[in-house]
């Protein structure tokens, strides 16, 4: 399954009905997502930590637009 499917699946089902497992997770994203899990925090707060860090997982590999102004 994709990141961003299992992220929203877990969104939208819940964390106390389906909490989000570690091996679902990149391999990049697996060490830090478990010093997340370690936190004291509640279930909510370390999805939606996880999911701010798989964000920018995400965001990191896209290129940007790449534009070429008209020569004058």
């Amino acid at each position: 399954m994709q990141l961003k499917e299992t992220l929203v699946n877990t969104a939208l089902i819940g964390t106390g009905k389906k909490p989000l497992q570690l091996n679902e997770l990149p391999d990049a994203l697996q060490a830090s997502a478990a010093m997340i899990a370690e936190s004291k925090a509640d279930e909510e707060t370390k999805f939606l930590s996880t999911t701010a860090a798989a964000l920018n997982y995400y965001r990191a590999g896209v290129q940007p637009v790449q534009f070429s102004l008209p020569a004058n």
